[in-house]
C-alpha cells in the first residue's frame, strides 16, 4: 500500500476519514440544523486533530466531500436540500439511461461521474467542475424532457420554445384534416 512511487495513499484516506469525522462533531455540536454556514472554517479542528497547526502550506478548506461540505455548512436542513437535487439528478439520469439514447445516456454518465466524484472530491467546489457539472446537468434535463408525454408542456410553461423541424406543422395540419 506504501511504496516510493505513490507516496501513501492511505495517509490520504486517513487525511479524509479525520477531516470529515471533525466536520461532522463539530456540527452536530455546534447547530445541526442549521450548520457552521458559509463563513466558517472546517480546517480549524482538522489542523489541530491531524497535527497540522505549524504547516504554512496548507491551504485547503474544504473537507474534499460535497456531502461533509453541505452538512457542515448547512447542517440538516441543507442536507435535505442537497438529498432533493440528488433525487432530482438521479430521476433524470434514470429517464435517459431507460431512454437508450447515445446522447442522453453519454450525457447522464457524465452527471453520474461528477456527482458520484464530489461526494468524496472538491470538484464542484471551484468553477473548473462545477460550471462543466452544473451545464452538463442542465443539457441532460433538457434532453430527459424531450419526447415525453407532457414535456412540451412542461418546457413551454417553463418559457422555453420547442423547436418545431420545417415541415412538421404541415405534417401536423394535413394529418388533422
Amino acid at each position: 500500500y506504501i511504496n516510493a512511487a505513490s507516496g501513501d495513499p492511505g495517509d490520504n484516506n486517513r487525511f479524509r476519514i479525520i477531516w470529515w469525522g471533525d466536520v461532522i462533531r463539530e456540527t452536530a455540536a455546534t447547530n445541526p440544523v442549521m450548520g457552521l454556514g458559509f463563513g466558517a472554517d472546517l480546517a480549524s479542528r482538522f489542523l489541530a486533530d491531524y497535527d497540522l497547526l505549524s504547516d504554512e502550506n496548507f491551504s485547503a478548506r474544504s473537507p474534499h466531500s460535497m456531502l461533509v461540505t453541505v452538512f457542515g455548512r448547512m447542517g440538516a436542513l441543507g442536507f435535505l436540500a442537497w438529498l432533493a437535487v440528488s433525487a432530482g439528478l438521479a430521476r433524470m439520469v434514470w429517464r435517459l439511461l431507460k431512454r437508450g439514447e447515445p446522447d442522453g445516456m453519454g450525457l447522464a454518465s457524465v452527471v453520474c461521474v461528477i456527482w458520484i466524484s464530489a461526494c468524496v472530491g472538491v470538484v464542484l467546489e471551484g468553477p473548473m467542475g462545477a460550471v462543466a457539472f452544473w451545464t452538463v446537468a442542465g443539457l441532460a434535463n433538457a434532453r430527459s424532457l424531450q419526447d415525453e408525454p407532457g414535456g412540451d408542456e412542461r418546457q413551454s410553461k417553463a418559457g422555453f420554445e420547442t423547436p418545431v423541424a420545417k415541415g412538421a406543422a404541415s405534417d401536423t395540419q394535413s394529418a388533422i384534416r
